[in-house]
């Protein structure tokens, strides 16, 4: 794989003189990388971390939660090699306050926020692509008239990244209210999505690498490119930078993951201009 040619072989002499010295430490062989995901990742990662440990070895522990919380616990001492993160401004905070080493940071992937609502009657949206989803706006209207006290959920605004970017989306879009009670905020955009899944809520805001996966017979919209706010998540090493960490970051920008990424829904980074 391209992403590894960080993991050389090291002489059996270089090895063992390195396990002595950890023992005399007290700390075991560095064999794991830590990281440390947003929500939205759960199903990719937990792929990726797997063809890792079989390629090379080394332990994926994996650390799943929103990427404000997420955040908040790395600046509190949480051990960690990578953090991936579904916002750019938590990313910042982590680099803010030191955490994050210096010139490690990438953008891995893209995504988009959609709106998916429960169309009254059975509709096959079946392999529906993103230049056929339809536009918010219009859809907006359908959904209030249908659903006068239907409700939605998003991942809270003030604190998960799904829910600030619909927010954001919304209120370029002029449809956002602060105080619409039907709107209903989560801890995170995976608990937005379990609350439509089972049917307590008419409409969720949700990833689009989330429906990608999903044949569902539910209308999806989007927002209006001139409204819909860029969905980026950031990647970075975690202090000291050890070389596990290093080895695993570069992996994930590797053809290799970009590949398991996309066929997961999510889209790769624009090449610069």
């Amino acid at each position: 794989m391209s992403g590894l040619r960080a993991l050389r072989p090291f002489r059996t002499t270089n090895v063992l003189a390195g396990l002595l010295l950890l023992a005399a430490c007290g700390d075991p062989p560095p064999a794991e990388v830590r990281v440390h995901a947003a929500s939205s990742l759960v199903d990719v990662m937990e792929r990726i971390g797997r063809e890792y440990e079989a390629a090379t070895g080394v332990k994926v522990r994996l650390n799943f939660a929103a990427s404000s919380t997420l955040a908040r616990q790395i600046v509190e001492g949480a051990p960690g090699d990578v953090f991936l993160s579904a916002d750019s401004l938590w990313a910042d905070f982590v680099e803010s306050m030191g955490r994050g080493v210096p010139g490690t940071r990438v953008d891995i992937l893209r995504n988009e926020i959609v709106f998916v609502w429960r169309w009254p009657e059975w509709l096959s949206r079946t392999g529906a692509k993103r230049e056929d989803l339809l536009d918010l706006k219009e859809n907006w209207r359908d959904f209030r008239s249908m659903y006068p006290e239907g409700r939605i959920a998003l991942g809270d605004p003030n604190h998960v990244p799904a829910g600030r970017y619909a927010r954001e989306g919304l209120r370029k879009a002029g449809l956002w209210d602060e105080r619409d009670a039907r709107l209903l905020r989560t801890d995170s955009e995976r608990m937005a999505l379990g609350l439509f899944e089972s049917e307590e809520v008419e409409g969720a805001f949700l990833y689009w690498s989330e429906l990608r996966r999903r044949d569902w017979p539910n209308e999806i919209s989007r927002l209006d490119p001139e409204d819909s706010p860029s969905v980026l998540y950031p990647a970075l090493l975690l202090a000291p930078g050890r070389p596990d960490g290093r080895a695993f970051l570069a992996h994930l920008r590797s053809e290799e993951a970009g590949a398991i990424f996309v066929e997961a829904g999510f889209l790769l980074p624009e090449p610069p201009r």
